[in-house]
């Protein structure tokens, strides 16, 4: 007899210890700390080493393009030419004027 009551009462104990388990697995996957916030923090931690190369990249293009200017007479010379349409004594300018559109299109 004493030994149904022990295993009557190691019964009553499973659903408890189920609930607990199941508490435990929800606080590890997906409380606000639990693996698919971590799944997602490591992805945005991707995104943003890849935004900061990036931007590396762009900053020594740059610098790099301001020491030109600074130092580089062609180069200077050359943005002139390309940006501000500028020209040089006996240079040869091309002016072409837009085709006019035709009555059959």
């Amino acid at each position: 007899m004493g030994w149904m009551v022990v295993r009557r009462c190691g019964w009553m104990w499973f659903p408890l210890v189920l609930a607990v388990y199941a508490l435990f697995m929800y606080s590890t996957v997906w409380s606000e700390r639990g693996l698919l916030h971590l799944f997602q923090l490591t992805e945005e931690q991707r995104a943003l080493e890849t935004q900061v190369r990036t931007l590396l990249r762009e900053n020594t293009d740059l610098k790099e393009r301001i020491r030109r200017l600074h130092t580089d007479d062609v180069f200077l010379e050359q943005l002139a030419r390309d940006r501000l349409i500028l020209v040089r004594e006996h240079d040869i300018v091309y002016r072409f004027h837009p085709a006019k559109p035709s009555l059959s299109q």
